[in-house]
């Protein structure tokens, strides 16, 4: 994404996932679970902040956008549960990022997962497996 036109940057990615998510055609009873890495933690928040029909989210090893800290999201009443990884030496994912985060997180009053991983800028496969399993 770059800086020029980045608001309408954003409502396209935000109208081409709803589409497709709707094209899909998932039953409203099957469990849909949404994983944002680095970057796209932010694409996945912006997209769940527009009511995205997701049960499950996972951000890991990356920031909310900023404009959560200003202009609550509109969650899906679907959305249950909330995962945040931030493994133990991640070099771009800080600490007092990912506390900052949890302190936004926090008001929804949903159930908030914190995983501190041993490891580096990564997706840790096995702690994705047992989230999803």
């Amino acid at each position: 994404m770059t800086r020029d036109n980045r608001q309408q940057e954003i409502t396209d990615q935000i109208a081409y996932l709803t589409f497709w998510l709707k094209s899909l055609e998932i039953p409203k009873t099957t469990p849909v679970t949404l994983i944002g890495f680095s970057q796209g933690v932010a694409t996945a928040a912006r997209w769940s902040a527009h009511g995205a029909e997701i049960d499950t989210l996972i951000f890991a090893s990356g920031q909310l956008p900023p404009e959560w800290a200003t202009s609550p999201p509109n969650l899906s009443d679907r959305l249950k549960i909330i995962h945040v990884i931030r493994p133990t030496n991640d070099e771009y994912y800080t600490q007092d990022a990912f506390k900052v985060d949890i302190n936004l997180l926090n008001p929804f009053g949903l159930d908030l997962n914190l995983h501190e991983p041993e490891g580096t800028h990564t997706l840790n496969a096995a702690l994705l497996n047992k989230i999803l399993n």
